[in-house]
């Protein structure tokens, strides 16, 4: 993770964990936060948090998942999948998780 994301005006605190539900809602609450501060007042926003720990080479050892978070006025939502290994290269598991993020 860089210091500063491109969608923060601070950096963010280090994860404990780079693929996990804490850190998918805190992404997407700073998107939130930033593109308020970008946009006047009333304006419909959506902040959007992914993180994923996909197939790759070589192998991992623990278990292929994303979480997908959005944050707005209203609240936060969490979307969890874990994926079955080996069943799904990994332009395939890339490809699942991006429509989880346009849906």
């Amino acid at each position: 993770m860089r210091d500063q994301p491109p969608c923060c005006d601070r950096p963010l605190q280090e994860p404990d964990q780079y693929c996990s539900p804490e850190t998918a809602l805190s992404l997407a609450k700073a998107g939130y936060q930033r593109a308020a501060a970008l946009t006047n007042f009333g304006t419909h926003i959506v902040g959007l948090g992914a993180t994923c720990a996909l197939a790759s080479e070589p192998p991992k050892r623990g278990n292929h998942r994303a979480y997908v978070a959005a944050h707005s006025s209203s609240g936060a939502r969490l979307l969890s999948i874990k994926l079955a290994k080996g069943s799904r290269s990994r332009w395939g598991e890339e490809q699942l998780v991006g429509q989880l993020l346009v849906k």
